[in-house]
């Protein structure tokens, strides 16, 4: 079963946002430049960062040694907030900022098992 993500305008117009070859897409983000970052499944079902540009170009990313990334939102200046597992079961806040340029881990209290819900 494959899973669609979706844009609706205010006009109320859909269009489908799926990330290339991927058995799920959800999108979580959108910014003032009409950038969408989310989630994708690969084959493996392993979740992978994407962003989505105006022109409808993807870009994956992962943080250096994830096994699973999900970003949830992205402001107009690009910078991109979500969580990242290294293969520890626990899960570390990240940004990302310039089109994923630069990695910045926010640390938490919570001995890395927490989220940043928002930017």
């Amino acid at each position: 079963m494959t899973s669609h993500g979706f844009l609706r305008s205010p006009d109320g117009t859909l269009m489908v946002v799926d990330f290339p070859g991927a058995i799920l897409t959800s999108p979580t983000g959108i910014n003032s430049k009409e950038v969408i970052v989310g989630v994708y499944n690969d084959a493996n079902f392993a979740n992978h960062g994407f962003l989505r540009s105006r022109d409808r170009t993807f870009t994956t990313f992962d943080p250096p040694g994830s096994t699973d990334t999900i970003p949830y939102g992205i402001n107009s200046a690009g910078t991109i907030i979500g969580v990242a597992n290294r293969g520890t079961g626990s899960y570390a806040s990240r940004t990302k900022e310039k089109r994923m340029s630069k990695e910045t881990r926010i640390s938490s209290p919570f001995d890395g098992e927490g989220m940043v819900g928002g930017l």
